[in-house]
């Protein structure tokens, strides 16, 4: 919906927004949104197809790490959205109301994503953390069990 907002979003006289001043802003969101939108689809091909339980991986860390850089992502993609369109507020360019309209509503879809990968970051650390207790729990016992043959 962001991506959607965004690109759709024109300029002044239904120009590109990519012609707009501070046009870097919106590529660098556009980045974000497009590398998010396909890593992500690529992880959840990965886990629909089982294969996490194929490879030697602690796919619980690498979603960990992987959504929260997606947060600071989005935080960045966001916040530069959203420090563009008050740009054009507060010089009153000749940018039309829809178009802030449609930034505005790019940033808040943005916030709200990067709160939800912050929040799958934060179980994926979670159940990381459990993984690895559990992992260590039975490497003690099995040392446990060697010692005591």
């Amino acid at each position: 919906m962001s991506m959607v907002s965004l690109t759709s979003s024109f300029g002044c006289d239904d120009g590109d927004f990519l012609q707009l001043p501070l046009s870097w802003h919106f590529r660098v969101m556009l980045f974000v949104l497009s590398l998010t939108l396909t890593t992500s689809t690529f992880i959840w091909l990965i886990h629909s197809t089982g294969l996490i339980y194929m490879l030697p991986v602690s796919w619980y860390f690498i979603d960990m790490v992987v959504y929260s850089v997606f947060s600071f992502l989005y935080l960045v993609g966001s916040s530069l959205v959203a420090s563009a369109f008050d740009f054009y507020q507060k010089m009153g360019s000749d940018v039309p109301g829809s178009t802030i309209n449609k930034l505005i509503f790019c940033v808040v879809i943005g916030y709200i994503c990067m709160f939800v990968y912050g929040l799958t970051a934060l179980v994926g650390y979670r159940r990381w953390r459990i993984q690895n207790r559990l992992f260590k729990r039975r490497r003690l016992l099995e040392e446990e069990e060697d010692l005591e043959i």
